[in-house]
């Protein structure tokens, strides 16, 4: 960095500080400041120790990376992540619980308070580093950026602006970088052997890193695995860190299978002659249990072999989050009566219009009531779920009979629906469908039977 005098010939990759420019012989890749006269010498003071500080985190920056790969643990990488930014450093699991911290515990100490309040926010910021501003719970401004490991989120780095106030382009910038280090980890909890080598052997199912069956068979001999006819994938979110351990035991008891904490739910792998979770005194304790703790869980299709955990996880987890996205309050999801409105997510994401696969006469019905104030479409939806029985479906709308067949009437009358016809049928099946991943009906609230 240089200030530049009258009639001077400017050298390339150098930035010059001059109040004027009318003098100066230009030529390519000339980095020129224009500054007023008067505060030229502070001007460059200032970027002097911007430069210098830049130089130092960079110097920093490099050493992360060697701690990096050289798989150090988690507690010196935020040690290094804190030298690089100059303030307060958390780094959070997926559920906001804290794994370690660096340059005060205040941060650390607070948090429930850093989860309550950090995780609304970050929902709709998706990879976005979100930069928030001051409030009652917390004077100061922080950072929060989200840290990936191939498409999972693995957890958060946290900053705290206590110590140095954030220049918020290069600071977002070294949060980054911090973030594209730490994104070749798997996760975000330490690597001192905590978790339990039957755990770790799970975790590479799940990850598809067993290629060679005769290893993958030597380990199930080693853990006491039995090669079962078909599996499945138990996953469920685990929303609140302090109850993660006692909602991980008791499952571990429903399910007379272990539970394993993983990037943010708790999986269990089952052979399905060890436990029928479809069997109804099963199914109705689970649903009872998830519903008390108000979690979602999911149920992968089933496979055979282990070599296609990835797929069947990824199944699970999909199931959990595609019914919360639901108006259905459904506690544990099949992925099998999900598939469906997986395939519309998709097409979504395409930009595709799910809509254009409803069966138009749906679509007339559900515009007719909106217009008209009638109920038309929840007759149709109870009176189909229940296989067409009348008195069935009038007992779930809590009308008569009478009343109910009236509307039936009206349906095949004046929206020419013709019940005996499959087709008919399966088509306006597949559009309540549709409707009910775009949220027009509650299709569960509707029948009475929320889980």
């Amino acid at each position: 960095m240089q200030i530049a005098e009258k009639e001077e010939t400017l050298i390339p990759n150098i930035l010059y500080v001059t109040t004027g420019w009318r003098n100066v012989v230009m030529t390519q890749n000339i980095c020129l400041l224009i500054v007023p006269e008067k505060d030229i010498s502070e001007i460059v003071q200032s970027l002097r120790q911007n430069v210098m500080k830049d130089y130092q985190r960079n110097i920093n920056l490099g050493n992360m990376g060697t701690l990096v790969t050289e798989h150090t643990e988690i507690g010196d990488l935020c040690s290094a992540a804190f030298k690089i930014m100059g303030n307060p450093v958390c780094f959070l699991n997926p559920n906001f619980q804290v794994c370690c911290s660096e340059g005060a515990n205040s941060i650390e100490a607070d948090t429930m308070k850093i989860r309550q309040n950090l995780k609304s926010k970050s929902i709709s910021s998706g990879r976005k580093i979100l930069l928030l501003e001051p409030e009652t719970a917390f004077p100061y401004r922080r950072m929060l950026a989200p840290i990936f490991h191939a498409e999972g989120l693995i957890g958060y780095l946290y900053i705290a602006e206590l110590f140095c106030s954030f220049v918020s382009k290069s600071d977002e910038y070294y949060a980054e970088k911090i973030c594209k280090l730490l994104s070749t980890r798997e996760s975000m909890r330490s690597r001192d052997g905590i978790i339990s080598e039957k755990q770790r052997f799970v975790e590479e199912l799940i990850e598809g890193s067993i290629t060679d069956k005769d290893l993958l068979e030597q380990k199930m001999k080693h853990f006491g695995l039995y090669v079962r006819p078909s599996y499945y994938v138990f996953s469920v979110q685990l929303e609140d860190s302090f109850q993660t351990k006692t909602v991980v035991e008791k499952l571990s008891s429903l399910l007379e299978n272990p539970v394993y904490e993983y990037r943010g739910y708790g999986v269990a792998l089952i052979g399905e002659d060890d436990l029928d979770i479809e069997r109804e005194e099963i199914k109705s304790e689970l649903i009872e249990f998830l519903k008390q703790m108000n979690l979602y869980a999911g149920i992968s299709n089933n496979f055979s072999d282990l070599q296609l955990m990835p797929n069947a996880y990824r199944e699970s987890i999909y199931a959990v989050s595609f019914r919360k996205r639901l108006t259905d309050k459904v506690y544990l999801s099949f992925y099998r009566e999900i598939a469906g409105i997986h395939m519309y997510h998709q097409m979504e994401e395409a930009g595709i219009d799910v809509s254009f696969f409803c069966d138009p006469v749906a679509l007339k019905i559900e515009r007719y009531d909106r217009e008209h104030g009638t109920k038309y479409l929840n007759s149709l939806v109870v009176y189909i779920c229940l296989n067409c029985s009348l008195q069935q479906a009038a007992d779930v709308l809590f009308i008569h009979k009478s009343t109910l067949l009236k509307h039936i009437r009206v349906l095949e009358e004046r929206f020419h629906i013709n019940f005996d016809n499959h087709r008919v049928i399966n088509s306006l099946r597949r559009t309540l469908e549709i409707f009910s991943y775009l949220g027009k009906i509650d299709v569960q609230k509707l029948l009475g039977n929320e889980q």
